[in-house]
């Protein structure tokens, strides 16, 4: 799911310091085009895991794939599975776990990758199956010594036919300030009521809405990130994660939203989890990474 210029009429309060902070990634990101390569990026943990970058190392990669053994299906702050307990939720952890398999292709001297990622309910699925998920992405992305930067279209499906596609695009900068502190920015333009099989209009009365995610983390052997997503309207939510790097492939963490407006929720996405769980959710991940190197 996953997923412009920034109007005053779409960012609302948020988009002075947005605004501020775009400039700022796109200078830095121009003047430092074709320098020496950064370290890996810091992890995208959870709320949008169709993001997840190149996080395995200086060596470019030519393939990544894994699968992460998630408590609960929570994607931008909705926790997906919350059908599963209607009409009494679990309160803020809902024990409905769901696999979340993953593969990305490198085509490293363009830049171009191609990803795909998925989600799948392991309980209750004659209730759970609407919420299944496969996701692809096409996009561009490089790095140097300022950070990664990364932009691209994203598509989102379900399984189960007639069911809604879902369409995104964005671009995304995380810079490389220090092991332990370093910023990323994602701006997206969500035009999934665009489609006409989806009868969820924007707020603005359009068919598409954009938003930014604003993340800050950073760790070694233990990771952390905490940010929110925001759109005109104020935000949608706050996250904050922890996680342990037990090697180079397995990660465990603990992941938390909050939602201070329950009203906001995503644009075109299913309601059939209404209202997608409580303003509080807590969920678990396992997660097993591997990526093959272009030597």
């Amino acid at each position: 799911m996953g997923q412009g210029n920034l109007s005053a009429k779409r960012v609302g309060r948020w988009g002075a310091p947005l605004a501020v902070f775009w400039m700022l990634l796109f200078v830095a990101g121009t003047t430092a085009w074709g320098q020496e390569e950064a370290g890996p990026s810091h992890q995208n943990i959870a709320n949008h895991p169709g993001l997840e970058a190149n996080q395995h190392g200086d060596a470019p990669d030519f393939f990544e794939y894994g699968v992460d053994l998630a408590s609960n299906n929570v994607q931008r702050g909705m926790d997906f599975h919350a059908a599963a307990f209607a009409p009494n939720p679990d309160g803020a952890i809902n024990s409905s776990p769901a696999i979340q398999p993953s593969f990305t292709l490198h085509h490293n001297k363009s830049g171009m990758f191609f990803r795909t990622w998925g989600t799948f309910a392991l309980v209750k699925r004659d209730i759970l199956s609407p919420m299944d998920q496969i996701d692809y992405t096409l996009g561009f992305q490089f790095k140097n010594k300022y950070g990664e930067f990364e932009a691209g279209l994203l598509t989102s499906t379900n399984p189960l036919p007639n069911t809604p596609v879902m369409h995104e695009t964005y671009m995304s900068a995380a810079l490389d300030w220090s092991t332990w502190f370093s910023p990323s920015l994602t701006h997206f333009i969500d035009t999934t009521a665009c489609t006409p099989t989806v009868a969820v209009p924007a707020p603005t009365g359009t068919c598409s809405e954009t938003y930014d995610l604003l993340q800050f983390g950073g760790g070694e052997g233990v990771v952390w990130q905490v940010g929110g997503e925001f759109v005109a309207a104020g935000p949608r939510y706050y996250s904050a994660s922890l996680g342990w790097e037990v090697d180079e492939s397995v990660t465990l963490s603990v992941n938390a939203v909050h939602r201070p407006n329950m009203t906001l929720t995503a644009l075109g996405y299913p309601t059939v989890t209404t209202p997608n769980g409580p303003p509080d959710i807590v969920w678990f991940v396992v997660s097993v990474h591997h990526s093959v190197k272009d030597e």
